[in-house]
């Protein structure tokens, strides 16, 4: 019986002692979840629609050498007031976001869109002193001259500054910078049969201007980047160009043709995916 008790005591204090040493072992951390951050380059692409061209166009003609002043006669002044439509934008864009803190994040990115847009104004039979011009016979094919002008826009590109607000796993944020475009005009003043006092120009032109907008930014994944964003482009695009008639004799009509395109502003709402480094 005494062994039994002295036993049970053993046990006891080995026990206690192992609860002690138990006690005493450090105990491990568990492995913190890695959180996922904005910083890092990007790429990707970008597609949607634009909206546009909020501008007009006009044509003049002048009086040269040919018709002093106009003397004898020039066509009547004509300006379209371009209504505004819709085309499709797409491209890539690349750039750099760092987080400043858990709610803030600042970058820089930059884009290239290739463009459809684009207006064709024109008008049927031109005027003189608001009338009609002499010999005009809608039914005798070259006896009327009418105009034909246009601008389509080819691609735009833009470097934008970024400032953002983290909420969740979406970033909200305004974006704004320097922007360029390319575009082409022409402008056609002709009769029917394009024999008679032509007077016809084009060219393709690349303007800047600036840009500003903003979106929402969601992380999909670590790496994968989804975004829709809003942008507003102010060009100093307009230009006037003008062009001696290169078909006319002395005399009516036989002036300098001014071409005219205002300045352009679009606006385009787009969506896009980045792949983040």
């Amino acid at each position: 019986m005494k062994k039994v008790l002295l036993g049970g005591v053993a046990l006891i204090t080995l026990g206690l002692a192992g609860s002690a040493f138990a006690a005493d072992m450090p105990v491990k951390a568990p492995p913190v979840a890695p959180t996922n951050t904005w910083t890092g380059f990007y790429i990707g692409v970008d597609f949607g629609g634009i909206y546009g061209m909020h501008n007009n166009q006009s044509f003049i003609e002048t009086g040269n050498y040919q018709n002093p002043n106009c003397s004898q006669g020039c066509f009547d002044p004509v300006t379209f007031h371009n209504p505004t439509n819709w085309g499709e934008t797409g491209g890539v864009h690349l750039g750099y976001n760092y987080q400043l803190s858990p709610s803030w994040v600042i970058g820089g990115e930059v884009d290239w869109n290739k463009t459809a847009l684009g207006n064709s104004p024109g008008q049927l039979y031109l005027t003189t002193g608001g009338g009609p011009v002499a010999g005009c016979l809608a039914s005798v094919t070259g006896s009327c001259h009418g105009l034909l002008m246009s601008e389509n826009l080819n691609w735009t590109a833009s470097a934008r500054g970024k400032f953002g607000y983290i909420f969740g796993s979406a970033m909200f944020y305004a974006t704004g910078g320097g922007a360029a475009a390319s575009q082409e005009f022409t402008g056609q003043v002709a009769a029917a049969d394009f024999n008679t006092m032509s007077i016809s120009t084009s060219g393709n032109r690349m303007s800047g201007g600036w840009v500003a907008g903003g979106g929402v930014e969601v992380m999909a994944t670590a790496n994968v980047l989804i975004r829709l964003e809003y942008l507003r482009y102010a060009l100093n695009s307009g230009i006037t160009t003008v062009v001696p008639c290169s078909t006319c004799q002395f005399g009516a009509f036989a002036g300098n043709g001014n071409f005219t395109w205002t300045n352009t502003s679009l606006d385009v709402i787009r969506g896009g995916i980045s792949y983040k480094f």
